[in-house]
């Protein structure tokens, strides 16, 4: 793919209209055409591209809000897991509770793996308050009074986040997909209106060493001198 990031779509189709406009001007009363394909044609392509570049920033922007929520809640029931594996140990190491503790699911891993986890730390509380052992307080609370309920509600808020991330993930890769795929129809016209002026007109004349790049300009790596021996 070209050297041109999707930030910098709009600018270089900007950058290569303008520069059109003077080809134009030069050649008037004839403009440029590239088989049938005029200024015009690329501001179209132009409007297109703003349009799908418009529509991944809103995609972008829908899925940053329920990130920030499961990156939230991730956090906050990733430590109760662990108080709650804590209090078992504490309370009741001999118990078979003890050896049936959940994972701590790492803070990135998939909805697989957090849905096991949650599952799995809400069915150990239940059963601990259902048959505690001898000794054990019901309802069984970790730090700040948290209990199984707080769990389950807490659970339920994740889960629905996650799955509706699933979706923006979805919409998220299909309007970068869509911003591409203008970008490269019209990608392929600016190489042709490069080739086209570098054709009309004498290599060292203004509106060819005036072309917008397609790629970055190329940076000679120089080798740093060897150190020098001492005395």
């Amino acid at each position: 793919m070209p050297d041109v990031s999707p930030k910098a779509y709009l600018t270089t189709l900007d950058a290569f209209l303008g520069h059109w406009e003077d080809v134009d001007a030069a050649l008037a009363p004839t403009p440029l055409t590239l088989a049938g394909f005029a200024r015009a044609d690329l501001q179209a392509l132009r409007d297109e591209t703003s349009q799908k570049v418009t529509e991944a920033v809103h995609a972008q922007n829908r899925r940053d809000g329920p990130v920030f929520d499961r990156d939230q809640g991730r956090r906050a029931l990733r430590a109760r897991i662990v108080q709650l594996r804590r209090l078992v140990g504490g309370l009741m190491p001999d118990s078979p509770f003890a050896h049936n503790l959940p994972k701590t699911p790492l803070a990135n891993a998939g909805l697989g793996a957090w849905a096991r986890a949650l599952d799995w730390t809400a069915g150990l509380w239940s059963d601990i308050e259902s048959a505690p052992p001898p000794g054990v307080p019901v309802p069984l609370l970790v730090a700040g009074g948290y209990g199984l309920v707080d769990f389950l509600a807490d659970s339920a808020a994740l889960r629905s986040v996650l799955i509706g991330l699933v979706g923006a993930d979805q919409d998220l890769s299909r309007a970068i997909a869509e911003r591409d795929a203008a970008w490269k129809s019209a990608h392929s016209r600016l190489v042709q209106y490069r080739l086209a002026v570098s054709a009309y007109f004498p290599l060292s004349h203004p509106l060819v060493t005036s072309l917008p790049r397609l790629s970055a300009p190329y940076r000679r790596r120089v080798k740093p001198a060897p150190p020098e021996s001492p005395l």
